[in-house]
């Protein structure tokens, strides 16, 4: 039952997608096993990782974060879309009153370690209206909804 969904996805994405079966690396817990699983193998990622990446890549989708205290969360919206649009999968409101938005890139946070220490490094941009959002960008929006 499974095969022809993933023939589907491996037609529209162009992509050669491993089958998936019950040994999968998804299963294991240990990250050196999983590592030394999936290099016996000659894979990059797990089976899972490989068919979300495809499903997304063939809907024309992506992600984009936002970061809290508490939270760090994952958003998808469709590749090419504006600022706006991207505060739009949030809530309408921040669509409607968009003013602006500070965007990091997901490498550079990583990098410094926390938010404060990527924004001291000045890796935080103030972004308009028109600033196409790209894969993996941190944001927070500033808007009047």
């Amino acid at each position: 039952m499974a095969e022809p969904l993933i023939l589907s996805v491996e037609n529209a994405a162009g992509t050669d997608i491993v089958g998936l079966f019950v040994g999968d690396a998804d299963g294991i817990e240990d990250e050196a096993e999983r590592a030394e699983f999936l290099e016996a193998l000659g894979l990059e990622s797990p089976g899972l990782d490989r068919v979300n990446g495809a499903a997304y890549d063939a809907l024309g989708l992506m992600s984009f974060y936002t970061v809290g205290e508490d939270e760090c969360r994952a958003w998808t919206i469709r590749k090419g879309a504006s600022g706006p649009e991207a505060g739009g999968a949030i809530h309408s409101d921040i669509e409607r009153g968009f003013i602006r938005a500070e965007v990091m890139k997901y490498d550079d946070f990583i990098a410094a370690g926390s938010e404060a220490e990527a924004r001291n490094r000045g890796h935080l941009a103030t972004r308009g209206r028109d600033y196409t959002v790209e894969d993996g960008d941190i944001m927070h929006f500033l808007h009047n909804g």
